[in-house]
C-alpha cells in the first residue's frame, strides 16, 4: 500500500509541474528516475517503454506525415476553394480538407499547412479569419478519431489494448465510432459559423505582406525627401524608418527626411520585394548575409522548429542553414520593427533566399499550401505515397504488427531516396517521443502497486459504478485533465485508472480504454490544451473567451455522442 501512496504523490506531482508548464519530457523523465530510485520498478521496465509499438509507430507517423506536407500537395487547392462563391461553404470545404488530411498526418502540422491557405481566402471573400481558424484547428483535433494514427494518444491506448487483450486494434478499427462523432463535430462546427466572432483584425489589410527592410545608397532616386512622397513611389507600404540609431515610426515619421544609410521598415508582398530588389539605390538588408539573385520561398514555422523564440540576430542564418531570410509575415497582427529583432514564433511565415544546406523539415519549416518551393520531383512525390499507402494496406489488411507496418512503409520512402535520412530524423518531435517512452514507466507503476485501483476505488463509487455513468464520468475525468495538462500524458495515466474500473465492473477493458483515448482528444476549451489551438488563437485575435464559448458546447455534445456510441461498436461485455 506504501508503493501506492507514492506512487499517488509522483503522479500528483507530475501533473502539478505539467499546468506549471515545465516541459514534459523533462517531467517524464524525472517520474521514470524517481519511480526506479525508489525502487518502485526496475530499470529494465522504466525503459521498456521505449521499446513499445506505440513509439515506433509516432515516430514513423512523424516522417510519413511530414513527406506528405512536403510533396506540396495542398498547392492547387485555393484558387479552387476561391471559386466557390461563399465563404460559409468555403468554410465546410476546408474543415473537410483539413479533416481528411489529418486523419493521417499530425493535426499542428495540418493547421501550420491550412492557415495560410485559409487566411488567403478569407481575404477574397471578404471575410474575417477568425470566422475560418477556429473551425479549422477543431476539425483536425477531431480528424484524430478517423484512425489508429490519427493522434498520439490513438497509438498510445493501441498498446494498452494489447497488453490487456494479446491483439492491436486493426488500423480502421475506430474509423465507424470516429465517423459518427467527427460527423457530428463537424455538423457542430458549421452551425457555429453564426457565433464565431467576425473580427476586425489589427493590420489585417496587410496580412500577406512581409516585413522587410531597405538600406538606402546615395543613388536612391527619392533621397532627401519625406517619407511620405518615397511612400508613393515604392511598392509596398513603409511602416517606419531606422535612422540614427532610433525606430521611428506612425504618423511623425512621414514628416522625417530619408538619407543615406537610413533604413526603411517595409510591409510588401513577395513581388514587390521582387520589384524592390531592383530598385536603385536601396538593397535589402536582412540579417543573415548578403542578398543574391535567386528564387524566394515560402514557409511556415513549425512548433518544434528550432528558430522559433530566437530573432534574426541571435542566429547566424547564413552560416548556420545557408539562407537569408528576406521577410517575416504574422497573419492578424502587425508587426513593425527591425527584422533583425522581430522574436520568430511558430506559425509565422518566412520569406527565405538561398540554398538551405539541410532539409526544410530539419529546420521546422513547412512550405506554405501557395509557396512556389519545388520540394520533391514527381518519383520522389510517388515513393513517398507508394511508402505510406504501403503501411496502411499492411497494417489494415495483414496481422503485421503494426509497428512493423510502418517501418516498411518509411524503408520505401528512405530507401528510394524520396526522404534523405537527415530529414527523417529531423521530422521526428523527440520530445514527444521522450515523453511517450518515459510516461510508460508511470502507468506500469500505477498497475503494479495498486496504484490505479486505490484511485479507481475512490473516484468511482456508489451508482457511479454503473457502466454507462462510470464511462460518462470516465470522459469527463479524462477530458478535463486533458484541458488542463498535456493531452498524451492524461491518457496514460487515465489508461490503468480505466483499465481497473473495468475489471471492478466485470466488463471489457476496451470500450472504456477507447472512452480515455476520445475523452483526452477533446481538447477544445483553451487556447494552450493543444498546439492546433494555439496556432490559430493570434492570427484569428481570439481570446480564451472564444474558444470557451465554442469549445464547451462542442465538447458536452461530444461527449455524450461518444458515451452512447461506444458500446453499439466496443461492446462492454
Amino acid at each position: 500500500m506504501l508503493e501506492a501512496f507514492l506512487v499517488v504523490a509522483i503522479l500528483v506531482a507530475a501533473m502539478a509541474l505539467m499546468a506549471a508548464k515545465v516541459r514534459y519530457d523533462v517531467v517524464g523523465l524525472g517520474v521514470m528516475a524517481a519511480l526506479v530510485i525508489l525502487g518502485i520498478i526496475t530499470p529494465e521496465q522504466a525503459f521498456s517503454g521505449f521499446s513499445s509499438s506505440a513509439v515506433i509507430v509516432i515516430a514513423a507517423a512523424f516522417v510519413m506525415g511530414n513527406a506528405l506536407i512536403q510533396s506540396g500537395a495542398l498547392s492547387r487547392f485555393e484558387d479552387v476553394i476561391s471559386r466557390l462563391g461563399s465563404p460559409f461553404v468555403a468554410m465546410v470545404i476546408m474543415m473537410l480538407m483539413t479533416t481528411l488530411v489529418s486523419a493521417f498526418v499530425s493535426d499542428v502540422a495540418t493547421v501550420a499547412i491550412m492557415m495560410p491557405l485559409s487566411v488567403r481566402i478569407s481575404k477574397r471573400f471578404g471575410v474575417s479569419p477568425s470566422k475560418f481558424l477556429m473551425p479549422l484547428a477543431f476539425a483536425a483535433i477531431l480528424a484524430g478519431r478517423l484512425t489508429i494514427i490519427g493522434s498520439s494518444v490513438n497509438l498510445v491506448i493501441l498498446q494498452f489494448v494489447y497488453q490487456q487483450t494479446g491483439r492491436y486494434l486493426s488500423f480502421f478499427s475506430i474509423t465507424p465510432l470516429g465517423i459518427v462523432v467527427v460527423f457530428v463535430g463537424l455538423a457542430f462546427l458549421a452551425v457555429s459559423w453564426l457565433f464565431l466572432p467576425s473580427k476586425a483584425l489589427p493590420g489585417a489589410v496587410e496580412a500577406e505582406g512581409y516585413l522587410t527592410e531597405l538600406r538606402v545608397s546615395s543613388g536612391f532616386p527619392y533621397l532627401h525627401r519625406r517619407l511620405m512622397e518615397v511612400e508613393k513611389g515604392l511598392p509596398g507600404r513603409i511602416l517606419g524608418i531606422y535612422k540614427g540609431g532610433q525606430l521611428k515610426r506612425g504618423f511623425m515619421a512621414l514628416w522625417e527626411s530619408v538619407d543615406v544609410d537610413d533604413v526603411l521598415i517595409v510591409r510588401a508582398t513577395p513581388e514587390q520585394i521582387s520589384s524592390l530588389m531592383r530598385t536603385a539605390g536601396i538593397e535589402l538588408v536582412p540579417k543573415g548575409g548578403q542578398v543574391e539573385a535567386g528564387m524566394m520561398q515560402e514557409a511556415v514555422v513549425m512548433p518544434s522548429s528550432p528558430l522559433a523564440g530566437h530573432t534574426a540576430e541571435s542566429l547566424d542564418f547564413k552560416s548556420v542553414y545557408g539562407i537569408t531570410i528576406l521577410g517575416i509575415a504574422r497573419s492578424g497582427l502587425p508587426i513593425c520593427e527591425r527584422l533583425s529583432k522581430v522574436v520568430v514564433k511558430p506559425g509565422d511565415i518566412l520569406l527565405i533566399q538561398g540554398q538551405l544546406n539541410r532539409p526544410l523539415s530539419e529546420v521546422g519549416l513547412m512550405p506554405t499550401a501557395a509557396g512556389n518551393i519545388s520540394l520533391m520531383g514527381r518519383r520522389d512525390v510517388a515513393m513517398v505515397l507508394v511508402g505510406f499507402l504501403t503501411a496502411i494496406a499492411l497494417a489494415a489488411f495483414t496481422s503485421v504488427p503494426i509497428g512493423v507496418d510502418f517501418v516498411v512503409g518509411l524503408l520505401i520512402m528512405i530507401g528510394s531516396g524520396a526522404v534523405p535520412i537527415r530529414a527523417a530524423y529531423g521530422s521526428v518531435e523527440w520530445p514527444v517521443i521522450v515523453m511517450i517512452g518515459s510516461f510508460f514507466s508511470l502507468a506500469q507503476a500505477m498497475q503494479a502497486s495498486g496504484a490505479s485501483t486505490l484511485i479507481s476505488d475512490v473516484l468511482f463509487m456508489g451508482p457511479l459504478k454503473q457502466p454507462i455513468i462510470a464511462l460518462l464520468v470516465l470522459y469527463l475525468i479524462s477530458m478535463l485533465l486533458a484541458n488542463g495538462v498535456n493531452y498524451v500524458a492524461a491518457a496514460m495515466v487515465m489508461a490503468p485508472i480505466a483499465i481497473n474500473l473495468s475489471t471492478a465492473l466485470g466488463v471489457s477493458p476496451v470500450p472504456f480504454l477507447i472512452d480515455v483515448m476520445m475523452a483526452t482528444t477533446t481538447v477544445f476549451l483553451t487556447p494552450i490544451s493543444h498546439g492546433a489551438n494555439l496556432m490559430v488563437l493570434e492570427p484569428g485575435a481570439y481570446d480564451f473567451k472564444d474558444f470557451f464559448k465554442i469549445g464547451l458546447p462542442l465538447a458536452l455534445l461530444l461527449m455524450a455522442v461518444t458515451v452512447v456510441a461506444i458500446p453499439f461498436f466496443f461492446p462492454l461485455g
